[in-house]
C-alpha cells in the first residue's frame, strides 16, 4: 500500500527500489562482518548474478505491478 501512494505522489520505481533497502543492507553487513570480505573477494561475479536477476529484476517488476494493480492483486500474487 505505501509504494502505489509513492507512485501516486510521482516517485518513480527505481527511486522506490533505491530507498528499500538500506536497512536490510546495513544489518546483513553487519552480521557478516567477520566474514564479508574474504567471502565477497572469492564469490564477486556470482554475488552480482545473483543479485542482478535473482533480486533487482524481479523487484524491478513487482515494483511496476505495484503501480498498476491493487493491493489485494499484489498479495495474492505474492
Amino acid at each position: 500500500m505505501f509504494s502505489t501512494k509513492l507512485s501516486e505522489e510521482v516517485w518513480t520505481t527505481s527511486i522506490i527500489l533505491a530507498n528499500r533497502y538500506y536497512g536490510i543492507i546495513l544489518l546483513s553487513f553487519f552480521a557478516t562482518y567477520a566474514v564479508f570480505f574474504e567471502y565477497f573477494s572469492g564469490n564477486i561475479g556470482w554475488i552480482l548474478a545473483v543479485t542482478a536477476t535473482g533480486v533487482m529484476l524481479s523487484m524491478y517488476l513487482l515494483q511496476i505491478g505495484i503501480r498498476y494493480c491493487s493491493s489485494l492483486i499484489v498479495m495474492m500474487s505474492l
